[in-house]
């Protein structure tokens, strides 16, 4: 629901109305008057009962713009704008999540009318507030540009949730994925794994581009009962028993894939670039991260057999990809997920003496043993369940030679009521076959410059609202026109 305190001028009203066209959700969107109190991060901090207490009286003469909770509205700032702000209210005490996400980096600050209670200053396109027993009554939210998105159009969108909302864990069908994009009966197959002779299909394995462009496409996921996993050996006798088409609807709507920042070229900065900024406040504000990586058994860590059985350390060394590649031919081969980091893992946990073997070929190290240059590792949750790792996690060294360079790395953003379109136009299932054409491709891989454009028809019988566009590619900066 949405409450206007004050009448907006026409041009503010036309800015509105065409938002409200290019809507991403069913809920309102709300255009705010500006607030004209911008100011740098440690401005803020300094003072941030002052701060907050002069954007209330901003609130006090202009008025404000009051949202729904739970609720989530898109809008943005012109050049000109140097902040928005949002009332909402709280009927009882909860536990509550608000996450921004804009082009470019805002400060966050919830406030209880004049009082602070949580700000986010951190130079990053997302942030996000979680508060415990919030105690009911009414708040505010105000959205700053920070210094380097001034005079900048900046659209960003505000998600407002209850954590004991997202409290209970779904249970999706992996198989489904395998099912819509690889099975050759599926409308949807894209020639990348089938039931053809002579194929290894059931170990054909997928990408984060496949899973993004089965997700944001809507085919998936759909509940673990509708395609349930089955035994073990079930599944491992063809892939027709497990590759399975079922054309059911989809439980929940993810809205986008973002790709994350890698390591720089010949991985120079692996283990300290920016990169690993970036990934962290993702895992902080979006969730878990997928990332690719190299699994060989070779490559577990620990003194003794016993250690390295366990399968808790586990660390590539650059120098060794380099030393044997050409022969080798290592490449990514596995995807896990980033749960979490921990800066302060000894470098020496990761020490390896390589034992890599393949098609029955042993090829030895040129040193006894490796070591990480520095200390740090990512947690990674793996898919080979409870019983492997440390209760299904384990550590991987920063200084990796696959993860960060893998084209894997990827966080799955909003996801939606499965409800919230009636109706989906599309001619490709995702990024991974950029819109195709063979030129399409090109133009959205970066490798030619020029244009593509597409039109859809209405395939229904009366006339329809377009609400939301969007189209994938592994590359940004793209300009576009509806």
């Amino acid at each position: 629901m949405l409450k206007n305190h004050k009448s907006r001028n026409k041009n503010k009203m036309k800015q509105a109305l065409s938002l409200l066209l290019a809507l991403l959700l069913a809920a309102s969107p709300v255009l705010s008057q500006p607030v004209h109190a911008a100011g740098t991060a440690s401005e803020i901090s300094d003072d941030v009962n002052g701060y907050c207490a002069y954007l209330w009286e901003l609130v006090q003469t202009l008025g404000e713009d009051v949202i729904g909770f739970p609720g989530r509205i898109t809008d943005r700032f012109e050049p000109d704008d140097s902040g928005a702000y949002y009332g909402f209210y709280l009927e009882e005490k909860t536990d509550v999540s608000i996450l921004l996400t804009s082009e470019y980096p805002c400060y966050l600050l919830l406030c209880q009318k004049e009082k602070p209670v949580n700000i986010r200053t951190l130079p990053y396109n997302s942030q996000k507030i979680e508060e415990s027993s919030l105690p009911a009554g009414y708040y505010m939210l105000y959205v700053i540009p920070q210094e380097e998105s001034e005079g900048k159009t900046n659209e960003f969108s505000l998600t407002l949730e209850s954590l004991n909302d997202l409290s209970e864990m779904p249970d999706y069908s992996e198989l489904d994925l395998a099912g819509k994009v690889s099975n050759v009966v599926s409308p949807y197959w894209r020639h990348a794994g089938t039931d053809a002779p002579g194929k290894q299909t059931k170990n054909v394995g997928g990408s984060t581009l496949k899973a993004g462009g089965y997700l944001t496409s809507w085919l998936g996921p759909i509940d673990e009962d509708i395609l349930p996993s089955g035994p073990a050996q079930v599944r491992s006798e063809t892939p027709t028993r497990y590759m399975q088409y079922v054309p059911a609807l989809p439980s929940v709507h993810v809205q986008d894939v973002s790709f994350l920042p890698r390591t720089k070229a010949g991985g120079v900065d692996r283990g300290t670039g920016e990169y690993m900024a970036h990934w962290k406040n993702a895992i902080m504000t979006r969730g878990a991260l997928e990332v690719g990586m190299f699994m060989n058994s070779g490559f577990w860590c620990g003194k003794t057999a016993a250690d390295r059985k366990k399968r808790e350390y586990y660390y590539v060394p650059k120098e060794y990809m380099d030393e044997n590649n050409a022969t080798k031919n290592l490449n990514g081969n596995h995807d896990v997920t980033v749960i979490g980091w921990d800066d302060s893992i000894p470098k020496e946990c990761f020490t390896v003496s390589p034992t890599f073997t393949k098609n029955g070929k042993s090829y030895p190290a040129k040193q006894a043993s490796y070591t990480p240059p520095g200390d740090g590792a990512w947690i990674i949750r793996n898919s080979w369940g409870d019983n492997s790792h440390d209760r299904g996690d384990f550590y991987i060294s920063y200084y990796d030679a696959f993860v960060g360079s893998e084209w894997d790395r990827a966080v799955f953003g909003q996801i939606e009521s499965n409800d919230n379109y009636n109706h989906l136009y599309m001619n490709d299932i995702g990024a991974y076959n950029f819109m195709g054409s063979p030129v399409n491709r090109k133009l959205m891989a970066g490798a030619e410059h020029g244009s593509a454009s597409q039109t859809f028809r209405n395939q229904t019988s009366g006339p329809e609202l377009l609400r939301a566009v969007s189209f994938g590619s592994p590359f940004s900066g793209y300009q576009y026109k509806i």
